[in-house]
């Protein structure tokens, strides 16, 4: 069923004509329960973000503080993503100027080709 959920939720996401953001778990692009939907979103060219946040900050006041969450945005159709900006474990939104990194999808699957996850890399 989680399976069918991400297919059709990474089509949607492929299909639109614009960039789509969305706040989600870190597990989206790191857990291998999601990892054909990461793998999707990269092959296709439809990543363009992925900012980690940690919770330490208390960002959202009633969410555990060992919480991970993501900035998730993707490129839709027609809007390819050459390169994807990446920061892990911000704290906050400032954060990610200092932590940022791009690699290109080839690089990510390169990286990672048996699962297809995101590499996780605390700086450039």
């Amino acid at each position: 069923m989680a399976h069918s959920v991400f297919a059709e939720t990474s089509r949607l996401l492929i299909e639109s004509e614009g960039l789509v953001g969305a706040i989600v778990p870190t597990g989206i692009a790191t857990d291998a329960t999601t990892q054909e939907f990461f793998k999707d979103l990269v092959t296709s060219q439809s990543l363009v973000s992925l900012y980690d946040f940690e919770n330490e900050d208390r960002l959202f006041a009633t969410v555990h503080h060992s919480f991970r969450f993501s900035l998730l945005t993707t490129a839709g159709r027609g809007r390819p993503a050459s390169e994807v900006s990446l920061a892990f474990r911000n704290r906050r939104v400032p954060d990610i100027v200092a932590r940022a990194y791009q690699l290109t999808p080839d690089e990510i699957t390169l990286l990672n080709p048996n699962t297809g996850t995101c590499p996780v890399f605390l700086s450039r």
